[in-house]
């Protein structure tokens, strides 16, 4: 169903990441706890789906049944809440393995009642109890080609390249520094470069080296959407290892990333490299 005000909370040992999707005006997921970043919706999505698909074995009700701490189900376990528009719809509590093959002890409850111990398969677990870094959103550039409108890229020394797409869609034009049209399978590489560009590594905390690193910016590149007239961009900077080079992105603000700096200059600024080579271009 539709997620949009779904508000997902992962605790283990006082650690609290809650994914949240209600503010957002594209459809996905947003790390709100410990850090403010965007998640990479399907590993939240998996994690959703295991949960409404998690098989409920033999509830436990007898009287010499062991106890909620025995069965590991106390306020340090492992456990989810789903809320919905931040009104608590229940909260699932993990607890120890039970001794029968592969199966721990789970609890569910509801917003105002506390439900009895059960079964469950104990893989659910490994699918849940990730470090919030396993399920950010590593990619870049997260508008749609078909969304992307313009994009312009600049460099240190001044050099610039800006491409248009076309009215009615399909083919690009490039406008800076010469007007001209695109060779679509040259181009076509090109901005898979740049919709393909990855995070190696996140930096929550600036440092003064990334603060000093930000002040000679080598490489900039501007995505304009064509949907929601919005504007991604991309800032680049030397880090202090020659394969590596920092970035931030202005639609993930206060998160700093490492990418490889071979993948940065594989973007060219030469028009050469795109354009439509073909003397009679029909």
């Amino acid at each position: 169903g539709d997620h949009r005000d779904l508000h997902l909370s992962i605790r283990r040992q006082r650690q609290m990441c809650i994914r949240d999707r209600s503010h957002s005006a594209s459809i996905g997921w947003n790390i709100t706890h410990p850090v403010k970043d965007r998640a990479e919706s399907e590993k939240i999505d998996n994690i959703l789906e295991s949960l409404t698909e998690l098989k409920k074995f033999d509830s436990i009700t007898s009287r010499d049944a062991p106890s909620r701490s025995e069965m590991g189900l106390t306020d340090s376990a492992l456990s989810v809440k789903l809320l919905n528009k931040k009104e608590l719809i229940g909260q699932i509590i993990f607890g120890n393995t039970t001794g029968v093959v592969d199966t721990i002890y789970a609890q569910w409850n509801e917003k105002n009642s506390t439900g009895d111990p059960f079964f469950c398969w104990a893989d659910i677990k490994e699918v849940i109890d990730v470090p919030f870094d396993k399920v950010r959103e590593k990619k870049l550039v997260t508008i749609p080609i078909k969304n992307i409108g313009k994009i312009e890229i600049k460099d240190q020394s001044g050099s610039a390249l800006h491409v248009n797409r076309k009215r009615g869609g399909e083919s690009w034009a490039i406008t800076k520094p010469l007007k001209t049209g695109t060779d679509d399978e040259n181009f076509s590489n090109w901005l898979s470069a740049i919709t393909s560009l990855t995070s190696q590594s996140f930096i929550d905390k600036a440092n003064s080296e990334i603060a000093t690193a930000f002040t000679t910016i080598i490489k900039t590149i501007s995505i304009h959407s064509n949907e929601a007239k919005d504007l991604t961009v991309l800032e680049f900077a030397k880090s202090d290892s020659e394969n590596r080079i920092f970035v931030r992105t202005s639609d993930r603000p206060g998160v700093f990333f490492q990418m490889e700096k071979k993948i940065l200059d594989s973007i060219n600024l030469n028009p050469n490299a795109i354009r439509d080579q073909r003397l009679l271009p029909f």
